[in-house]
């Protein structure tokens, strides 16, 4: 037993774990929350342990994200916002007792400051009140913080990056397997003209979609620099599928939208760059992107066929008699953005505070919640709440141009890419976007011809 938890087949085991977890937790739904203590319990431990010789940090809190909203649909007993508050906790402290020099961008801490004081703003009604906005609204920026100091120029060779997003696919597959047991056959499902909640298992499509989007990226990125996540590649572009066809089924648009964009934004991006690096140094050939397409695509056309053409309409916004059925093909996102930049011009220097822009958002659109993070910013921050953006859109494009090999330019490109289009239409309101945002600046070694290490970032 433990030769199979140690040897070549480790990945297969822990895949039929996950899915073992899922089923049960399906029936017995307290598993979650022994899932999700027990994960971030023995993440502190080992972390503390191995001073994160091993990434511990964040191979645990990757597992964490990739479950997050396993742990949430479950509603086991967690804190709604446990998976910010544990994905935090775990890379600071990997953060703090590892033994090897930790640069990081004192930007990103002017970046905190620029922030903070938006929680000084609103009159609070109570200190539930302020703990409440402060969570939802504002420790999303507090973890991308911690993310971005924590994954700085952090090297891992190619092969510890596949580890690392085996660790977050965990959690996507664990997701996956209780959203299939919780969801009703997909051909009984009645498809309406917006996200469906019966077919992401009684949860916010939103966010499941975010979560599936997330597995086709992860397994995309792995594909396209030549590495297998499962043992098995067939094993890697089934599971690719089913995200696929699960993402599809919610008819959320933002997640799987967001996921194939990152993917073409990196191979575009890199080919446009430096061709011959591109070529030398990933695994992106024609047969590659085909495999990629053909998956999708497979997926589109069994999805549409089994919701009797629901899912084309979605993504075409028109009815089954061919007419447009929303102005907006955003679902009020852009209408969202517009009341933000009203609340901004009208408060320019404070901005309406942490949660503040609430009211304002409402009466505009009737939706009170933030859903874009890139316009709540300066919307809640004002003024200092729009440098802030200027430094996270801006930082990115600075990081691409100093990195050395093609591997660092693609992980940053795919990663941060999706982690801000996740921002854009799903705000803050899991860790996935502040994480990935912060492992998108990763330093990838390659190895060369003779097994020597080169090519640092």
């Amino acid at each position: 037993m433990r030769k199979l938890f140690r040897g070549k087949y480790q990945p297969l085991v822990l895949l039929v774990l996950m899915i073992a977890l899922g089923a049960v937790t399906a029936q017995i739904s307290q598993i979650a929350f022994l899932v999700g203590m027990g994960a971030f319990a023995i993440g502190m431990y080992r972390t503390i342990l191995r001073r994160n010789r091993g990434g511990e940090a964040h191979l645990f809190a990757g597992f964490i994200v990739g479950a997050e909203v396993y742990l949430r649909m479950s509603f086991a007993g967690l804190p709604w916002e446990f998976g910010k508050i544990a994905v935090f906790l775990l890379l600071l402290t990997g953060w703090v007792v590892e033994k090897k020099h930790k640069p990081f961008p004192l930007l990103f801490l002017v970046y905190l400051l620029l922030l903070l004081p938006g929680i000084f703003v609103p009159n609070w009604e109570s200190i539930a009140h302020f703990k409440k906005e402060f969570m939802f609204t504002f420790f999303g920026e507090v973890v991308l913080v911690m993310s971005v100091f924590y994954f700085y120029k952090r090297t891992l060779s190619l092969e510890d990056m596949v580890r690392f997003v085996r660790w977050i696919l965990l959690g996507v597959i664990v997701t996956s397997a209780l959203l299939f047991l919780k969801t009703p056959d997909y051909g009984s499902i009645h498809y309406g003209g917006g996200s469906n909640f019966a077919a992401s298992g009684g949860f916010g499509p939103n966010q499941v979609a975010a979560i599936l989007g997330l597995g086709m990226v992860l397994i995309g990125y792995a594909l396209l620099t030549g590495r297998k996540i499962f043992v098995y590649r067939t094993i890697d572009v089934g599971m690719l599928l089913l995200f696929t066809l699960q993402g599809l089924f919610t008819l959320s648009r933002g997640g799987l939208i967001a996921a194939i964009s990152s993917l073409v934004l990196g191979i575009v991006l890199l080919y446009l760059y430096n061709i011959k690096q591109a070529m030398h140094l990933l695994h992106i050939r024609f047969t590659h992107i085909v495999i990629l397409g053909l998956v999708f695509s497979f997926a589109f056309f069994v999805s549409n066929n089994i919701s009797s053409g629901a899912v084309e309409r979605r993504y075409i916004n028109t009815d089954k008699y061919g007419q447009q059925i929303k102005e907006d093909y955003t679902t009020k996102r852009g209408d969202i953005v517009l009341a933000d930049w009203k609340t901004f011009l009208d408060h320019s220097i404070t901005g309406a505070g942490i949660g503040g822009g609430r009211v304002y958002r409402a009466e505009d659109t009737g939706i009170s919640a933030a859903h874009v993070e890139l316009s709540r910013l300066p919307a809640e921050h004002g003024i200092l709440g729009l440098f802030a953006l200027a430094i996270m859109l801006l930082f990115p494009v600075w990081m691409f141009f100093r990195s050395k090999n093609a591997i660092t330019r693609f992980t940053l490109v795919v990663f941060t890419g999706y982690g801000v289009l996740t921002m854009t239409h799903n705000a803050m309101r899991l860790a996935l976007p502040s994480f990935l945002y912060g492992a998108g600046f990763i330093w990838i070694l390659i190895e060369n011809k003779h097994m020597k290490l080169k090519g640092r970032g």
